[in-house]
């Protein structure tokens, strides 16, 4: 029987190390994160075992996304309204350049928190998931697509995709049409432009991708607001499906 208290032993150790791996992630990590933001004098909301401020983050985009958007160049209400809504509270301030900046140059000095592995599945393992040395060669790879000739030469392309839109609209306004649905309309004029200048096709020719590609950025952007628990994404629901 003395193999069977060595395996119970091996078990209950395994029980206790995970156990401390989860502690250590949910409990001790973010509370020594937020002992050295206090000691610098920057506070921010409290955190909450398991989920964080996930639930917080999401009640403002759904309170944002129920009400009009007002006829502003200020998105950050719109788009980051936790930032926001905290940054006016707690006093905060977003050198977002300077940190984009430093990002770009310093990648090894940066690592990006673990998410959701239905993630990698929804946005893969580009410059999205990637760290380190394989993001500064993927970095590298994609640069010269942003080279400043390059994007002036689109220029036309671009001129041309926006006339065709905005023909369109008149089109609607002659019809009698009173409203046009503009995000739809942005969304199209953008696939398009993409599709013209990346592919030499159009929005129209590839619309079912398109079509995909929103729909996956509707479930990614759930993925995000969402607390994703061991082993829940492989039940069959429908959208694990």
């Amino acid at each position: 029987m003395e193999w069977v208290f060595w395996g119970l032993a091996a078990v209950c150790a395994g029980l206790i190390l995970f156990l401390v791996k989860i502690v250590t992630r949910m409990w001790w990590k973010p509370l020594q994160v937020k002992k050295f933001f206090e000691a610098q004098g920057i506070s921010g909301p409290p955190y909450r075992l398991f989920y964080g401020n996930t639930t917080d983050i999401s009640r403002m985009i759904d309170e944002q996304k129920s009400k009009p958007m007002p006829l502003s160049h200020d998105m950050l209400p719109r788009v980051f309204p936790h930032l926001h809504q905290w940054s006016r509270i707690y006093g905060w301030s977003f050198p977002i350049l300077s940190l984009l900046r430093t990002c770009s140059t310093k990648f090894d000095n940066y690592s990006k928190l673990p998410t959701n592995p239905l993630s990698r599945q929804l946005v893969g393992q580009g410059l999205v998931g990637l760290t380190g040395e394989k993001w500064a060669r993927h970095r590298k790879i994609i640069n010269p697509a942003f080279h400043m000739d390059l994007l002036k030469g689109m220029i036309p392309t671009i001129i041309e995709s926006s006339a065709n839109m905005l023909e369109e609209w008149s089109k609607l306004v002659l019809s009698g049409a009173s409203e046009i649905e503009v995000l739809k309309e942005f969304r199209e004029l953008t696939a398009d432009i993409i599709a013209r200048t990346a592919f030499g096709s159009s929005f129209i020719e590839g619309k079912d991708i398109f079509d995909m590609q929103a729909k996956q950025m509707v479930l990614t952007s759930e993925l995000f607001h969402t607390v994703y628990i061991p082993g829940f994404r492989f039940l069959p629901t429908a959208k694990n499906r």
